[in-house]
């Protein structure tokens, strides 16, 4: 499978890609790796305007510390998302 790749919005735009093994979320300038399959909730948290909504996304990083962050994307985007991680 090819990488895929979403924008995300918070205070400026970042990016989650998915690839086979990694996922690659890059946000606010910062770039975090972490296995596709330490994502443990994609949630999304409510509606936006233009279509967007607003979603809660928790992850274990490579040291096995769950994190946390939220951040808008496109309705659609996050439902192929959702799909693709199988939450």
């Amino acid at each position: 499978m090819a990488e895929r790749r979403f924008p995300v919005y918070s205070d400026g735009m970042g990016s989650l890609t998915i690839g086979d093994e990694e996922a690659v979320l890059e946000k606010n300038g910062k770039k975090t790796k972490f296995k596709k399959s330490y994502v443990v909730t994609i949630e999304k948290e409510g509606d936006l305007p233009l279509n967007k909504v607003e979603v809660r996304f928790e992850y274990y990083d490579q040291l096995g510390s769950k994190e946390g962050t939220r951040f808008a994307m496109h309705e659609a985007d996050y439902r192929a998302l959702k799909n693709l991680l199988g939450k």
